[in-house]
């Protein structure tokens, strides 16, 4: 039986520009809020870099799709020109994110906060799509049904308590970056999601003990893309 392959044990360094842990500005969170850019965006690396045309077959779309859209995610910092390389005739820019971690403000208004959800219903649709392509995987290959995963739990905390947990997550996710694996041949690309928030009835009651125009916060209107 052959030997396991050794873990990678190459050091991530980050490169000119780039953070261990990116806060999203209003111009960002806008422009990830928009489905073909939060899709590419997705496809895009911290430490590999990749070219547009790299990201086009990992989300099975055309190039000539996502000049545009890579554009303006550069425009606004969330992608980094690093370097570039040949391929046949035409050189292809290569570009990593701004940061393994890419994470959302507190206390940035209305307008952002609308903004905010609606990336994160993109997000949502991109995690159905994945777990279902997941789990239709395991009926061939029965080593990821431990590694496609959901998970759901109705807990009682304060909400310094949960504060806690999202930071203790925040570990564990920071931990699982630095130790990436991409030298092991039977490694696969996983995208891990940290959700906590209150059940809705639970935030409606809390909303009504505060300020009258807080309930509005509750039912915001989609933005337009």
């Amino acid at each position: 039986m052959p030997e396991p392959a050794e873990p990678n044990q190459e050091k991530r360094t980050l490169r000119p520009g780039q953070v261990e842990i990116h806060l999203y500005s209003l111009d960002q969170v806008k422009v990830v809020a928009s489905p073909m850019r939060a899709l590419a965006f997705g496809a895009f690396h911290a430490f590999e870099p990749r070219a547009v045309s790299d990201v086009a077959k990992l989300i099975a779309k055309s190039p000539q799709s996502l000049y545009h859209h890579v554009q303006i995610l550069t425009e606004v910092g969330l992608l980094l020109p690093v370097e570039t390389r040949q391929k046949r005739s035409r050189t292809e820019t290569l570009f990593v994110t701004i940061a393994p971690i890419c994470r959302g403000k507190f206390h940035m208004g209305e307008e952002y906060e609308r903004y905010r959800v609606k990336a994160f219903k993109l997000e949502a649709q991109k995690i159905i799509r994945e777990y279902s392509a997941g789990r239709a995987l395991t009926l061939h290959d029965e080593s990821m049904l431990r590694a496609t995963q959901y998970r759901r739990h109705h807990i009682r905390m304060t909400p310094e308590r949960a504060h806690q947990l999202i930071e203790d997550i925040s570990i564990l996710f920071r931990a699982a970056v630095a130790e990436e694996n991409t030298a092991c041949p039977n490694s696969l690309r996983f995208n891990v999601l940290g959700f906590l928030a209150p059940m809705v009835s639970e935030s409606k009651e809390r909303a009504k003990n505060l300020e009258a125009t807080l309930p509005d916060l509750l039912d915001t209107p989609d933005v337009p893309d």
